[in-house]
């Protein structure tokens, strides 16, 4: 999860609209918590996300979540 969640979105030749929307304009939240949920959830192994928290401070963008793998609950911090 960690290694989808460090791609920028237009980085991959062959899937543009892959990826977090870093260099986009993007002035609020709600767009980044739902590129980092969509590229979870999308992942084959993830059934689903129990918890989701995310903050920006000074133009800063972090997030915690816990998701349910069919190996067990995986914690990430970004």
């Amino acid at each position: 999860l960690t290694q989808r969640l460090s791609v920028i979105k237009s980085e991959l030749w062959y899937n543009v609209s892959y990826g977090l929307p870093l260099f986009d304009k993007v002035k609020n939240k709600i767009a980044m918590d739902g590129a980092v949920a969509a590229i979870v959830n999308s992942h084959p192994d993830v059934i689903s996300m129990s918890s989701f928290e995310s903050t920006i401070v000074n133009r800063k963008y972090s997030c915690k979540f816990q998701a349910v793998t069919k190996y067990g609950n995986v914690q990430v911090i970004l």
